[in-house]
């Protein structure tokens, strides 16, 4: 069961990239968002937490970039959000 604040990450996460109308974000862009869209702001641990969360429930699609990984919410992620956000 998550936290109430796991859960303000969960959802910080997903409308981050639900915004993007399907295209990749670098994490480091991502990290950025999900920290501006959270208060107070989510530290690296709790971000790291909530990518790892996401990915590892198969809502996220992942590529290595050429500098660091890229997301976007796949069909389970794009479900997920519809019911949470």
């Amino acid at each position: 069961m998550r936290t109430p604040r796991q859960n303000q990450l969960d959802r910080a996460l997903a409308s981050t990239l639900l915004g993007l109308g399907g295209y990749l974000l670098p994490e480091i862009a991502l990290r950025i968002e999900i920290g501006l869209r959270t208060h107070p702001r989510a530290t690296e641990t709790e971000i790291t937490e909530a990518l790892h969360h996401a990915d590892t429930a198969g809502r996220l699609t992942s590529v290595q970039g050429e500098t660091c990984p890229k997301y976007k919410l796949n069909s389970a992620g794009l479900a997920w959000a519809a019911e949470n956000l």
